[in-house]
């Protein structure tokens, strides 16, 4: 009997322990999924610190307003005429030329003195027209840089602690550092060629079409097939310059994280540990970078086919059209035409880089947006507004007595606290 209680509960024991088992593994389902029904409930509630998000899709005009306001402080006036440069200089450069070729054609009596008077006189001024264009669109960016970082940064000191609590310091070293150096450094170079390159191959297009008609039956679908691998390559550029916007953030916020907590690191021997961390998140912001780097290159090729198609139909209204135009227009358009094949690389790449560079533009903007701490301002736009330190310290204009507080009394009435507006 003993031997039998002994074997009854040699095998009861096993049974106990697999329902226990089965009634964890239960709890355990059932927990994951009240766990999970609760985040999904109260995603984005409770949390101390917030993601540093990136926004999709195009990016929306008023960014490209706010650049060229920043830049003109708002004038119309100042907008056309430097777009009128850019334009007055492509211009004067296909007068050279063009006179060059009725030069070399000899179709006229002029002399020799004559045509290298006119010549001379269009090269001066095709060099005035440079140089001008290039002193206004250098005083026009680097204003636009200077009213950018000068707004971003007056509300930046006016938000509230609970922001610095919230975003972690890499976020915002990385739109104050980063975003503003690609403002200031990048953005008006790019945007300077864009309109060189974009402007001169529109003069080309039009100057073949001129002299040889026929290339205006190839233009219709060279402008589609353009338009089309640009859409289409716009999109990914786009968003892989976000990508490596926001990945940048945590390298920043792990130096500002190895500066303060240096002693710390060293007293728990944990070098090893945060160097490991920081290859980590340097590889994932390179892996971001090589990949756009990859997507330009896809770029370069389409356009070296559509280059060399230009060319092809260029050649061909030249022969067709042989009766009609001179030597001289003809080895012109075929110069241009050769000459296409780089500036519509340069240009459709340009435009791209140019949007994707604009995100900085984009983040500094969204911070000149965030609200600020209570009572400091009461206008809208917050870079035309002077607070004073007092206003900043009393969160409002109105002063603080000298006596206060008069007396000892305090009452509460009504009074409902939280930590924060989100918790």
């Amino acid at each position: 009997q003993t031997s039998n209680k002994i074997s009854k509960n040699e095998v009861a024991e096993p049974q106990n322990i697999k329902k226990k088992s089965t009634l964890t593994n239960q709890k355990t389902t059932i927990s994951k999924l009240a766990l999970r029904k609760d985040n999904k409930e109260n995603k984005g509630k409770g949390k101390l610190t917030s993601i540093e998000t990136r926004k999709k899709g195009t990016i929306d005009f008023s960014v490209f307003r706010a650049y060229w306001s920043a830049a003109s402080d708002g004038s119309i006036f100042v907008v056309v005429a430097v777009l009128g440069l850019f334009f007055l200089a492509e211009a004067i450069f296909l007068a050279i030329d063009t006179w060059l070729a009725l030069w070399t054609q000899g179709d006229t009596n002029d002399s020799t003195e004559r045509f290298i008077g006119i010549y001379w006189a269009i090269t001066m001024a095709f060099m005035l027209s440079v140089l001008l264009r290039s002193l206004a669109w250098a005083t026009f960016a680097v204003h636009a840089a200077d009213v950018l970082y000068k707004r971003m940064n007056s509300r930046v000191i006016q938000f509230p602690m609970s922001f610095f609590w919230k975003n972690p310091m890499g976020i915002v070293l990385n739109r104050l550092s980063q975003d503003t150096n690609a403002i200031d450094e990048f953005l008006n170079l790019t945007w300077q060629w864009f309109l060189m390159t974009t402007i001169r191959v529109v003069g080309i297009l039009i100057f073949i079409s001129i002299v040889a008609p026929v290339f205006c039956a190839a233009l219709l679908p060279i402008v589609l097939v353009y338009l089309g691998v640009r859409q289409y390559f716009r999109a990914t550029a786009r968003e892989m310059q976000r990508i490596e916007s926001i990945s940048r953030s945590p390298v920043f916020n792990h130096l500002a994280e190895t500066l303060n907590g240096a002693t710390t690191i060293r007293a728990f021997s944990l070098q090893n540990q945060w160097l490991e961390t920081a290859y980590q998140r340097i590889e994932w912001a390179h892996r971001a970078k090589f990949a756009a780097e990859v997507v330009q290159l896809w770029m370069s090729q389409r356009l070296e086919w559509l280059g060399a198609f230009i060319l092809f139909m260029a050649g061909v209204s030249v022969i067709v059209s042989k009766d009609t135009i001179g030597a001289g227009f003809a080895g012109l358009a075929l110069s241009y035409a050769l000459n296409v094949t780089i500036n519509l690389n340069i240009s459709v790449k340009l435009s791209t880089q140019l949007e994707a560079q604009m995100n900085a533009v984009e983040r500094v903007v969204e911070y000149t947006k965030l609200p600020i701490e209570d009572g400091l301002m009461k206008g809208k736009e917050p870079s035309k507004t002077k607070v004073e330190p007092e206003q900043l310290e009393q969160g409002s204009g109105n002063p603080i007595p000298d006596n206060w507080p008069s007396n000892g009394t305090i009452e509460f009435e009504n009074v409902s606290l939280r930590y924060r507006e989100d918790l």
